[in-house]
């Protein structure tokens, strides 16, 4: 069976994928997100962890598209964007075999 190779945008896209998936810190922010919009001290409450390390996370997940910011009064409410969700279940929807 012939496979047809991917293209190094493909690549790049792809180890951007399991890059932004590949830290525990980042995965267990998602899964709290997924559950509603989310303040940054409540993170640091859920995970265990520090505010600088909760910030730097966000930070790349903000960058990246996976979640979105809202200002409420002083703080910042944080959501996942569906639309970045979608182009990362797409990037990794390459590696399922074909039916």
């Amino acid at each position: 069976m012939a496979t047809k190779a991917a293209s190094k945008a493909q690549l790049r896209e792809l180890a951007r994928a399991f890059y932004l998936l590949s830290d525990g810190t980042r995965l267990a922010i998602l899964k709290i997100l997924a559950g509603g919009p989310t303040k940054v001290a409540a993170l640091c409450d859920a995970i265990g962890v520090s505010q600088q390390m909760v910030s730097h996370h966000l930070g790349i997940l903000r960058t990246s598209g996976l979640v979105e910011g809202a200002r409420t009064g002083q703080s910042v409410e944080y959501r996942t964007s569906r639309a970045g969700l979608t182009e990362l279940a797409d990037a990794l929807q390459q590696l399922m075999p074909s039916a």
